[in-house]
């Protein structure tokens, strides 16, 4: 379920916000590729606590309006013991990690991408219009893939 843009901008309390696309020429709408040739080179890291405010996840809205659910730091480390163990204790040498779930959802983010770039493990994914399997097999055979974050409407 996509959210409406001005529901969540009515429920984001920043001092500011972007809107950025891929490609744009509009005013007020910044264009990615511009800002990444912009950007510095540099990176420096903030210091934070664990209970500084981190990622606001929306859930799914089953009982109304999604609701944004703000996570502290401390989130993604709360939740390595729920990836590492399934994973046969994740990482370890080799590990190639595969998903088809999106990032905007809480599954692919906090059970795929962001475990995987914390410990520095390369990640496969892909986005199909709809749950291709036959993708799904050819992409893990051709990369070698030891992990892999499947929702459950892919295993079906």
């Amino acid at each position: 379920m996509w959210v409406p843009f001005f529901f969540l901008l009515s429920h984001i309390f920043l001092a500011f916000f972007l809107i950025i696309k891929k490609n744009s020429e509009k005013k007020g709408i910044f264009s990615f590729y511009e800002l990444i040739e912009q950007a510095s080179r540099e990176f420096v890291p903030v210091q934070t606590r664990a209970d500084d405010p981190a990622v606001i996840i929306y859930t799914s809205g089953t009982t109304g309006n999604p609701k944004g659910c703000l996570h502290g730091h401390r989130v993604l480390l709360g939740h390595m013991p729920g990836v590492e163990m399934p994973q046969n204790f994740f990482p370890q040498k080799g590990d190639v990690f595969f998903t088809p779930a999106d990032f905007a959802w809480i599954g692919g983010l906090f059970d795929a991408l962001l475990p995987s770039w914390y410990n520095g493990i390369p990640i496969v994914t892909f986005r199909p219009d709809k749950f291709r399997p036959d993708e799904c097999i050819h992409l893990m055979k051709k990369h070698n893939v030891k992990n892999t974050f499947m929702p459950p409407t892919g295993i079906n």
